[in-house]
């Protein structure tokens, strides 16, 4: 009988979870609100200079790990000496950003450090720049190109094709706030997704960390719904067709 019971039991366990399906419009495109030339960005003093990029000069101070890893990835492209951040444009020209990280000469509102977290080669050639504010946070995508910047909520992930990057900030005091790119153009559709009550009507919170399935559907694992005893589940979000969203809650 126990026996049985336990054979039963684990049938039960093999079969595949329901998911709870939802589908949505994919939300008008909101990159002409995101884009700026280099001056005085979103709060970040970011210049271009005519003058090449990027030789380590004697005794420049090194950068903090993770950067220092993606620089080792990209020789000759990018250059930390001290509070600025050197990048290298076509051209022949250079991307200065400078932090601005002295609480008493920047003030709360001016506070920024940048870093940078990622460089998306091919036909993208992007560097990804994560910003710290005093009580917030962004990421700067900048083009290689011309050195234009685009702002978005944190640093994206991209999809394994590269056509498609996720920017999911999960905090509650900046956010939540998540954004689709589409990068098939030179400049990147911006789409601000909101999942909300798309599993039972109830309030979604996405899991804090975005894993790509395929080219066109991303996970969030360990994401939860509004009432406290939730229990943990993955959420799925898939790209159909370009023009629509379709959630899946696996519970």
């Amino acid at each position: 009988m126990l026996r049985s019971a336990a054979v039963l039991a684990a049938l039960l366990l093999a079969l595949p979870t329901q998911a709870q399906v939802n589908y949505q419009t994919l939300p008008d495109d909101q990159s002409y609100r995101r884009m700026a030339m280099p001056g005085l960005v979103w709060g970040s003093r970011i210049v271009i200079e005519d003058k090449p990029c990027c030789e380590t000069p004697q005794g420049a101070a090194s950068p903090d790990d993770q950067e220092a890893k993606v620089m080792a990835e990209i020789p000759g492209q990018a250059l930390r000496e001290g509070r600025v951040l050197e990048l290298r444009l076509d051209g022949f020209r250079t991307l200065r950003i400078t932090d601005c990280d002295d609480l008493n000469t920047c003030g709360n509102s001016a506070f920024r450090t940048h870093r940078l977290v990622a460089w998306w080669p091919g036909t993208l050639r992007t560097y990804v720049i994560n910003v710290r504010a005093y009580e917030d946070e962004m990421a700067f995508l900048v083009r290689a190109g011309d050195g234009s910047v685009t702002v978005v909520a944190r640093p994206p992930i991209l999809s394994p094709n590269a056509r498609y990057a996720i920017s999911w900030d999960p905090s509650l005091m900046n956010g939540p706030v998540m954004e689709l790119l589409d990068l098939a153009r030179y400049t990147p559709a911006i789409h601000v997704i909101t999942p909300e009550r798309i599993c039972r009507d109830e309030q979604v919170h996405p899991g804090r960390q975005p894993v790509w399935l395929s080219d066109t559907k991303v996970a969030f694992d360990d994401s939860t719904l509004g009432t406290a005893t939730s229990p943990r589940f993955r959420l799925t979000l898939q790209i159909v067709a370009d023009t629509n969203l379709r959630w899946e809650c696996h519970f």
